[in-house]
């Protein structure tokens, strides 16, 4: 087996520590998304669940005002009314 000289030992070294914190480094990015993506998860069940209850709520409104009924107001959410917006053009 040949002998190394100190610098071969010493870049062996180097190139061993970078290796071992590039492994680090990517483990924690990837534990980091893990967690990011199952919150965002979470998230997008609770708006749906949201979406779906208002939507109901809009039926049951739509319904009661075509049998000419008039809706128990309190029970409703909140609904925001939003003005449509023009696209903005891009040209600089």
């Amino acid at each position: 087996m040949p002998a190394f000289s100190s610098e071969t030992w010493f870049i062996l070294l180097v190139v061993t520590a970078v290796t071992i914190a590039c492994c680090a480094y990517t483990l924690a990015a990837l534990l980091r998304d893990h967690e990011r993506i199952e919150r965002l998860k979470a998230d997008v069940a609770t708006l749906r669940a949201e979406y779906e209850r208002r939507v109901r709520e809009l039926n049951q409104v739509a319904e009661a005002h075509k049998a000419g009924a008039q809706p128990d107001q309190g029970e409703l959410g909140e609904f925001e009314i939003v003005e449509p917006q023009q696209p903005q053009s891009k040209a600089a």
